[in-house]
């Protein structure tokens, strides 16, 4: 075998670098018209990179053909003659393509090949094997050794230079696609992480706030602390609505298929949006029509999303009047779901098209403006943008979940009148998984019964009307009280009168002064409907001998259970799940009822404080610990009940300290803490990383003290003995040996 070539232009010993001008004679280029035919480029390749291709072949004559084959102004080449010097510049250098002959003088080919693909610097470069050896086991083993093409001596140029191009496209593309990867990967820590400490620095501040207004504060005080509040508030929405927008863009938005409860979910919403639509004094009110099956399977999360991003949009345009939710069914015949694994056989029942729709009385918007609604960064009228400000992201993420759902989504408005958004979802009713409230449907022992409605607002007062005709009572409408009066005086008697406390405290209080006068309806009884934050020593004012109210916007669990303390019945539950809402004074005994041992980690130092403030209105006086490693100690040291995890950490975070805890748990057999995560992450996969490394569950930050109520809540009942501790619902099982 003949010595590597030697050039001008080389830096070491048989380097060859491709020269443009290189002379060759016609003789030792036969498919030279092929080759220029292939170098030929249409206008688009102007733009593709430059690349580097390495020939390792041993015959001079072979790498000549080679290198005029290969000639091009996006390519430049160098040539090797043997192995040790093909391994000697692929450490040196970075490739895009080898052209490897396996017949060299000082080693097989097979062996530069297999080098190639170990070393993690060159894995990613292709080869291609150009051989003599035409034994299909060759072909074979060149490929299991990671050949991305074989090419038997001879060859055709112009079909070798082909591939090469083609291989040399694809490269690039992979090179592209991977570097795109790493720069996706990059914004997604840095978002992480911002979002991360963003939140984590408006959850303290929102905390800190709340903690200051519970203190003596003069008016002025509150004033700039209500200011703190909204600023802090707004910005996290905004923060949660990018995220959000960025997650459905990028296709990473998970849905979850489970049973739920309409109503409730209705209800959550209403909650949300309570105070602001107090304070702007507007009716919140839903209805869902009379048939509508209310327990569905589908993803609770993403329509409350929905519905409060609606109707906290229609409350920032609504100045006076109302805001109304309507919800409504139709079947879709022929859509049925099979059955998931393992659940009863038998048919199941159809998926219905909801109908939900949020009403206002505010600004409305102009029909030629009624197109830009649903996209993002933009208000339908600049002045409105100008007065109200926002992004528009709200509606976007609205119309993004409900697409992804399986539903559509569009508005109707008149201008100065009001607007109305529609959006459907495709929702299966969920068939005896969930216990039907008493408060559905016809109630036998209030029956017949009549009842007086009181309200100056027509689509409340109907929409109580309705109601009480599904119970089974008879409901007479009166708008204010002078029409109360007259009802009461002219009509047959009433067995309950429910009063909106709205009508305002004197005429409210005359109402009740001159009802307890009436002959004969001295002993009416009075349900009071009350506005979120109105003032109960005004209702003992008004009405002193009045002790049921109901806030608004109205539960209609909660209002079965008045109206049937009112006629001396026996209270219902309070809500479809049997749940209720404790008094703030109960709070503060909640560790009496449930004592807990609890560890808080968290390294930021605010963070602990307000941790450990919160929990201390309940009562609990938790461990503190600053990071993963001093969690991890404590948790060996003492058997805690609950651990509250901050996930990003220094020295140790909090996935490695819940792995190491779960660990030492399982080896000693002690009793298995529950363990969850607050964390201030909110990227794809943060929950599911949580959970993987063997924590429990998952809140993200800001918490609030009502969440953070509801999770100790749910704990453990109170431990009898150390050997006799209860087992902790939702936890792991117990290891054996542990007590």
């Amino acid at each position: 075998m003949m010595a590597g070539i030697e050039h001008q232009r080389s830096g070491a010993r048989g380097i060859t670098p491709a020269a443009p001008d290189r002379g060759l004679s016609a003789a030792a280029r036969p498919d030279d018209g092929g080759a220029k035919a292939a170098r030929a480029k249409p206008p688009r390749e102007a733009a593709r990179p430059l690349s580097k291709v390495l020939v390792v072949e041993d015959e001079p004559q072979l790498t000549e053909l080679l290198l005029a084959g290969l000639e091009s102004e996006h390519t430049t080449t160098d040539t090797v003659s043997c192995g040790a010097e093909a391994l000697a510049w692929l450490r040196q250098h970075r490739y895009d393509l080898v052209l490897l002959d396996l017949g060299l003088p000082d080693m097989d080919g097979k062996e530069i090949l297999r080098w190639i693909k170990q070393d993690w610097a060159s894995a990613q470069i292709p080869v291609v094997v150009i051989t003599g050896r035409e034994g299909l086991s060759e072909k074979l083993q060149a490929f299991e050794l990671g050949a991305t093409d074989y090419v038997n001596k001879p060859f055709a140029l112009v079909e070798l230079r082909a591939r090469a191009d083609g291989i040399l496209r694809a490269k690039h593309l992979q090179d592209e696609l991977r570097q795109t990867s790493q720069q996706l990967a990059a914004r997604a820590e840095l978002l992480a992480k911002t979002s991360h400490d963003v939140r984590n620095h408006l959850g303290a501040i929102a905390s800190m706030t709340g903690f200051l207004f519970e203190t003596d504060t003069d008016p002025q005080q509150r004033e700039y602390l209500q200011a703190i509040r909204t600023n802090s508030e707004s910005v996290l929405t905004l923060l949660n609505d990018i995220l959000h927008y960025s997650k459905i863009e990028a296709g990473m938005m998970e849905l979850q298929r489970k049973p739920f409860h309409l109503r409730v979910s209705l209800d959550e919403a209403m909650d949300t949006l309570a105070t602001k639509a107090a304070e702007k004094g507007l009716d919140l009110l839903f209805e869902i029509e009379a048939g509508v099956p209310e327990e569905v399977l589908g993803d609770p999360n993403r329509l409350r999303q929905i519905l409060v991003n609606l109707l906290g949009n229609a409350i920032k345009f609504t100045a006076s009047g109302e805001v109304a939710l309507q919800v409504g069914a139709s079947e879709l015949p022929g859509r049925n779901e099979p059955a998931e694994a393992g659940a009863p056989q038998g048919p199941e029942p159809g998926i219905r098209e909801y109908h939900f729709s949020v009403r206002d009385t505010g600004i409305g918007i102009p029909a030629d403006r009624l197109g830009r609604l649903f996209q993002p960064y933009r208000q339908a009228d600049q002045a409105v943008d100008e007065r109200y400000g926002g992004t528009g992201l709200g509606l976007c993420i609205c119309k993004g979940l409900v697409e992804l759902m399986g539903g559509r989504i569009w508005a109707e408005s008149v201008e100065q009148r009001g607007t109305t958004i529609h959006f459907t979802l495709p929702l299966q009713a969920a068939s005896h998984t969930l216990r039907t409230p008493v408060w559905q449907g016809r109630q036998p022992s209030i029956e017949g019964r009549r009842a007086l409605i009181v309200d100056d607002n027509a689509s409340t007062a109907a929409l109580l009307a309705r109601q009480f005709d599904r119970w089974g009572m008879r409901a007479v409408i009166a708008r204010n009280g002078a029409e109360a009066r007259e009802r009461l005086c002219d009509g047959p008697a009433f067995d309950l009168a429910l009063i909106d406390f709205g009508l305002g405290a004197g005429a409210c209080a005359e109402l009740a002064r001159e009802i307890r006068r009436m002959p004969g309806r001295q002993h009416l009884p009075l349900v009071w409907l009350t506005p979120l934050g109105a003032s109960p020593a005004a209702l003992r004012e008004a009405d002193p001998d009045g002790k049921i109210s109901v806030n608004k916007p109205l539960k209609l669990a909660l209002l079965h259970s008045a109206v049937l303390r009112a006629l001396a019945r026996e209270p219902a539950e309070a809500s479809p799940n049997g749940a209720t809402r404790p008094s703030k004074d109960s709070h503060a005994h909640l560790s009496s009822a449930h004592p807990l041992r609890i560890l808080l980690v968290d390294d930021d130092t605010t963070n602990r404080n307000v941790g450990a403030l919160t929990l201390g209105r309940f009562g609990y006086r938790p461990d503190l610990a600053t990071d993963g490693s001093e969690a991890v100690a404590a948790a060996q040291g003492r058997d805690y009940d609950l651990i509250l995890m901050d996930v990003q950490m220094p020295r140790m975070n909090g996935l490695e300290a819940a792995r190491q805890i779960r660990v030492h748990q399982a080896r000693t057999g002690r009793r298995p803490a529950r363990i969850v995560a607050m964390t201030a992450g909110a990227t794809p996969g943060d929950r599911e990383r949580c959970l993987d490394a063997g924590m429990d569950d998952c809140l993200v930050k800001p918490v609030t003290p009502q969440t953070l109520l509801n999770l100790l809540k749910r704990q453990a009942p109170p431990r009898v003995s150390e050997a006799q501790a209860p087992a902790i619902p939702g936890a792991p099982d117990a290891q054996p040996g542990s007590a």
